[in-house]
């Protein structure tokens, strides 16, 4: 088969927040596909649907109350699994990355949703960690609870989000 521009793969980086991707990256959503997800397109997910909540969020809605959702590096940073400071960045210009606009020492006050990414268990599975500071609440949303994820992921969600409270 001869290679033409229909068959070449799209080698473009793109980019959104600090977030560089391509599509090989996107292509583990294809149907078909049984790769695992990449930690860079849950992150990639979670900027585009943070991003399109706020650009049309009504007048009425409060900035605050829309989620901040995190990259999935920080928990991997704040248990110690990866090393602050290197290629993948620090807790600080992901937390800043993620709401730009706000004050960092008082953004459980600026916004009061916090969601983050976290990959573990075994076999290895996404969920979703989640705070609510109005409320005082967090939780982890699962979609295979049968794993029992929440026995891996809120030991790593909670000292996430501690630590980033804890320094600011």
């Amino acid at each position: 088969m001869a290679l033409t521009m229909d068959t070449l793969p799209d080698t473009h980086m793109r980019r959104i927040r600090n977030i560089e991707f391509c599509s090989q990256e996107l292509s583990t959503l294809l149907p078909g596909r049984t790769q695992k997800i990449v930690g860079t397109t849950i992150d990639a997910f979670g900027a585009v649907i943070q991003q399109e909540a706020e650009s049309s969020r009504s007048t009425s809605t409060s900035l605050s109350r829309l989620p901040c959702i995190f990259s999935s590096w920080i928990p991997a940073m704040a248990s110690g699994r990866v090393r602050e400071g290197g290629l993948e960045g620090t807790i600080e210009n992901h937390v800043k990355a993620a709401c730009p606009n706000a004050e960092l020492e008082e953004l459980s006050i600026g916004r009061v949703r916090w969601a983050m990414p976290l990959c573990g268990g075994d076999p290895a599975h996404w969920v979703l960690g989640w705070i609510d500071f109005d409320l005082a609440e967090y939780g982890i949303v699962d979609s295979i609870p049968e794993l029992q994820s929440s026995t891996w992921a809120e030991p790593v969600s909670i000292p996430a989000t501690a630590c980033y409270v804890a320094v600011h």
